[in-house]
């Protein structure tokens, strides 16, 4: 797949902003934050209130769409280009996963989670939870405010998520998708089967 003009022109998604900085790593995201034209004190702030890796990238970009006037997929080709990385990058945050066969049933798949598989997914997830919590859907703006409810607590921040994704009914698959994004489908499945 590669970008056409009506990509290129369009502003990418909270989601697809977390899908990018996650395939990148720190140091190429900081040179892309200049490159989109951030100013270093934005960085250093963000650094100080993030100071997980994974959420640093996610938080630095998701800065960068709320400060620019066109945050558009064609800013950031263009920035990827001036800090060497391959601009086809883009097209993998748009790129749909398909769930593996696993020791889940297909039929179980379809069903809402319960809160028993939502904490004991809360209690293994690790520091991923805001790449996580993007991947399901929740918008920027939802997952600082859920950082900062729960600055030092993991966990808590983790069953805030699922808490707010639980609302919207939707089916394992969303979450079984969510946490192939994530790279962490061993541990949805092993606790999904027990």
């Amino acid at each position: 797949m590669s970008l056409g003009e009506l990509e290129i022109e369009q502003c990418p998604t909270d989601q697809q902003i977390g899908r990018l900085a996650a395939g990148l790593k720190q140091e190429v995201v900081k040179e892309l934050f200049v490159h989109l034209e951030m100013p270093m004190n934005k960085w250093d702030e963000i650094e100080h209130n993030y100071p997980c890796s994974a959420d640093l990238k996610m938080f630095a970009m998701w800065a960068w769409k709320q400060k620019a006037e066109m945050p558009t997929f064609g800013a950031l080709k263009y920035a990827l280009t001036k800090v060497n990385q391959d601009f086809h990058k883009l097209c993998e945050v748009f790129r749909e996963v398909e769930i593996p066969s696993c020791s889940i049933p297909t039929d179980t798949l379809t069903c809402i989670p319960d809160e028993s598989i939502l904490e004991n997914l809360s209690n293994s997830i690790g520091n991923d939870n805001m790449q996580l919590g993007l991947e399901l859907g929740l918008k920027g703006a939802e997952l600082q405010d859920i950082a900062f409810q729960h600055k030092t607590r993991l966990m808590e921040q983790t069953r805030e998520i699922f808490r707010r994704w639980s609302k919207r009914r939707q089916p394992l698959s969303v979450l079984a998708k969510a946490f192939i994004r994530i790279d962490k489908f061993g541990v949805f499945t092993r606790c999904c089967s027990n």
